[in-house]
């Protein structure tokens, strides 16, 4: 079998010609729309998975599938991350507002929105967003599932590795952190963190 490595492979041309390009953001996505294609995304996913492990072997072919499949969940996943995002800036943006009016002199009247009698003391708790497919990504344990079955793909393994950790890395910047707090997030990083541990080649480091 051709190793992946070979310059010649048709799998690491595959992986160049997706490394080099920076997926689109979703903009003014429907979020059903949005739902139901990641659900049929992660589908086809676990359908490889399985069809994989059946066999006994992977192709060069379930492997370029997988990351691309992978790829377009992350994408729609964001979706979900910029509404966490923006939910919770306008919380941090509700108790800075909030400190700043408990700051005033003894005796002061409470502040009074123009045009209206009512006392504005702060706003209300904005209400959580609406997160399905971040939430089925976390209960499906995605990352998790996908580093499991890569670590068992033999000379494919290596180039499993480096689209992971570029998952990764695209999810850590598009959340500012925030998401390390969940399990199925921090805990297939740090898996696949101790998967590498040095010995991957140069050649899949410049892939």
């Amino acid at each position: 079998m051709t190793s992946w490595l070979t310059r010649a492979s048709p799998l690491r041309s595959s992986l160049g010609r997706r490394s080099s390009r920076t997926p689109s953001l979703l903009q003014d996505v429907d979020p059903e729309a949005a739902f139901h294609s990641f659900i049929k995304h992660w589908q086809q996913t676990s359908e490889i998975l399985s069809r994989t492990r059946l066999r006994g072997m992977v192709s060069a072919d379930d492997v370029t599938a997988v990351i691309n499949h992978l790829g377009q969940m992350v994408n729609l996943l964001l979706v979900d991350l910029r509404a966490m995002l923006a939910h919770s800036a306008r919380l941090h943006n509700g108790r800075a507002s909030d400190n700043s009016e408990e700051v005033h002199q003894e005796g002061q009247q409470p502040t009074v929105l123009r045009d209206s009698t009512v006392h504005h003391y702060s706003l209300p708790a904005d209400d959580p967003p609406h997160t399905p497919i971040f939430d089925h990504f976390l209960g499906e344990e995605i990352l998790d599932k996908v580093l499991t079955w890569s670590l068992a793909t033999g000379e494919y393994v290596n180039a499993l590795k480096l689209e992971q950790l570029k998952i990764h890395e695209q999810l850590l910047s598009h959340s500012r952190h925030e998401i390390l707090v969940y399990k199925p997030i921090i805990r297939p990083l740090l898996r696949l963190l101790s998967s590498c541990g040095g010995c991957v080649p140069v050649e899949v480091e410049n892939a």
